[in-house]
């Protein structure tokens, strides 16, 4: 499943980079890291339910952090007991000020 913007603000890109891992480049700056993000996320990609869901700023095959800058951010997901995978729906928010 290939990822896609769908009604977005200052967002320029999203990048499958793994399985279950995105990158997110953000168009204009924000003034600094401490902007607010929310993320949800459901349905493995077979329409199965309980995925695990997702979370920000780490990469899969480590699981380690990759800190968050004014222009991009990771996107991680799960599913339900199966590690790395990619799910049906994943949905980003990000409130915060811009440079």
């Amino acid at each position: 499943q290939t990822p896609a913007i769908i009604k977005s603000w200052n967002t320029a890109s999203v990048t499958d980079t793994a399985v279950g891992e995105y990158a997110v480049s953000i168009t204009t700056a924000y003034a600094d890291i401490n902007y607010i993000m929310t993320n949800s996320n459901n349905f493995d990609v077979g329409g199965e339910p309980d995925a695990a869901g997702g979370q920000l700023h780490s990469i899969n095959s480590s699981g380690a952090e990759v800190a968050p800058t004014t222009t991009s951010y990771r996107v991680r997901t799960d599913g339900h007991g199966s590690g790395s995978k990619d799910l049906k729906y994943n949905y980003t928010t990000i409130h915060g000020d811009l440079a």
